[in-house]
Formats: structure tokens, sequence, C-alpha cells
């Protein structure tokens, strides 16, 4: 997944070296400043087929009220009033 071009990636043998939760908590890091920021989330294969972190992160937006949009290629930020 990456926001406007910047996407979250540790070098492998750091991400290796976390452990699950430290795992999580660096992606949710990476979506928390880009949700701050009111970002769209252009995503990096099929939402359908999503396993581990990256379907954490997608149902973390969801939860959010992010939406698809008709392609399924990216994730769109809730409508504010």
């Amino acid at each position: 997944m990456t926001a406007a071009g910047i996407s979250a990636n540790l070098a492998p043998d750091v991400w290796k070296a976390l452990i699950p939760l430290r795992r999580w908590m660096a992606s949710k890091g990476f979506l928390d400043v880009a949700i701050d920021e009111g970002m769209s989330f252009k995503l990096i294969s099929d939402p359908t087929k999503a396993t581990d972190y990256y379907k954490d992160g997608l149902d973390y937006l969801t939860s959010l009220r992010y939406t698809y949009n008709h392609d399924m290629t990216t994730l769109v930020p809730p409508k504010t009033l």
C-alpha cells in the first residue's frame, strides 16, 4: 500500500527481527500518519486476496470508513461534512 507515492518499507532484516505486534505497530504508524493527512491509499494487489499485515491494514482503513474506488485499486478517505 502506498500513500502519496510513499510506502512503508523497512529493510527486510529489520522487518524479520520484529515480533508480530511490533510489525503491526510499524504498519499502523505509517497508516496513521497518512490518515492524519487525509491521503488515499493506492493498493499494491487485489484486496479480495489480502492476507497477513496487508489484510490488517485494509481492515483498519475500512473500519475508519475508507472506501474502495470503482475498480478496487485505491482506498479513499471518508468525506467530511
